[in-house]
């Protein structure tokens, strides 16, 4: 009965739920996710021109913010499920955009530029759709499924919104008022996460009986399809980045 009811109330245009689903669409949109990997190559030239620095230099930056990502997320994950996820999200945010904007002020020094991408990686997943969802589980059952996946469609419309607005402000005010942007687009979340992002407050006791049903860590460890699709995911991490963070400087020398 008590499911049959979620299930109603979630079908319903006034369910709380789609208020906190349209803050973490936004929160995504504006997350680590589209703005990092999405807008990098922009900077090599400019960063290259500005300073002399080579580009594989400037290019382990951004594999030392993605080594760094895949170290922490495990870490994110533990806080999350102890702490309630906007406790989590938010300090993310702010720090992840105040590090954006502090690209404004980058020297010579490229030490500076792979500790602000360093930071980068720490706070990544906290921004990102992995934080979000844990609060979305909370919220929704017939349409987890959908939900889930208008989250992740934030992070493609930011893709495809934010890199021609960076790559317009490079060209007319410079790279380092680019960064100031990023940083500002970064805080565009902050508001709609800080005001809705809640857990819902009657969660269903072992709502999906995960305990019940779900593999053991180990039990997962020794599984064949565990590894299969742990090598899958990681090639295509390894190809899909190395294309997008090189992309629009390869265009440009062509």
């Amino acid at each position: 009965m008590r499911e049959a009811t979620q299930a109603a109330s979630e079908s319903s245009v006034h369910y709380a739920g789609w208020g906190v689903a349209a803050a973490a669409f936004v929160g995504v949109m504006t997350s680590f996710a589209p703005i990092v990997p999405y807008t990098f190559s922009l900077f090599l030239n400019p960063l290259h021109e500005a300073f002399g620095w080579k580009r594989e230099a400037i290019g382990g930056t951004f594999a030392l913010a993605a080594i760094t990502v895949a170290l922490v997320s495990p870490c994110i994950g533990v806080l999350l499920d102890r702490f309630a996820p906007r406790r989590i999200i938010l300090p993310a945010i702010l720090i992840f955009a105040l590090a954006l904007a502090s690209l404004s002020r980058l020297g010579p020094n490229i030490l500076q530029f792979y500790f602000t991408f360093f930071v980068l990686g720490l706070v990544a997943n906290g921004t990102a759709q992995f934080a979000y969802t844990r609060t979305m589980l909370t919220w929704f059952r017939k349409h987890r499924g959908f939900v889930l996946a208008l989250i992740l469609t934030g992070s493609g419309v930011g893709s495809i919104i934010i890199p021609p607005l960076t790559q317009w402000t490079i060209e007319h005010q410079g790279w380092r008022n680019a960064y100031l942007l990023l940083g500002g687009i970064a805080l565009l979340g902050f508001p709609l996460t800080a005001l809705l992002m809640r857990n819902r407050p009657t969660v269903v006791a072992n709502i999906d009986r995960v305990s019940d049903s779900g593999a053991t860590v180990g039990a997962a460890m020794r599984s064949l399809a565990f590894w299969v699709l742990a090598l899958i995911t990681a090639l295509s991490a390894f190809s899909e980045n190395g294309l997008v963070t090189n992309m629009a400087a390869i265009l440009i020398e062509h």
